[in-house]
């Protein structure tokens, strides 16, 4: 009967141990799995801002590749307008000095 209850005792001890092991490997794969957690989420958030930063450039590029096309664009016609202006700028002096001079001649009479 001592050696039933001395093997009940033992296989009590052995269960306990087994259930406090077994807890404390469960403690340690959850810290771990938090670990693993904490470490992937913010791996996604660098990845995430590496990724934005890269959009945010490539769109700031492009906004400024199209500004110096409009820059260039305008220049262009405001060139043109200057060429054009001094081409007839000499035929307008004389078209305007015609006229100052008729209305004041239509004034004297």
């Amino acid at each position: 009967m001592k050696d039933i209850i001395s093997r009940i005792i033992s296989i009590d001890k052995s269960a306990r141990a087994s259930v406090e092991n077994s807890g404390r490997d469960t403690r340690k794969m959850e810290e771990s799995a938090r670990e693993e957690v904490k470490r992937m989420k913010a791996e996604a958030i660098n990845k995430a801002k590496r990724e934005g930063q890269c959009l945010y450039d490539g769109k700031i590029d492009a906004a400024m590749a199209r500004a110096e096309e409009i820059q260039r664009a305008g220049t262009e016609k405001i060139r043109r307008v200057e060429e054009r202006y001094a081409s007839i700028k000499s035929t307008m002096e004389a078209e305007i000095f015609d006229m100052i001079i008729a209305d004041k001649a239509g004034e004297g009479q």
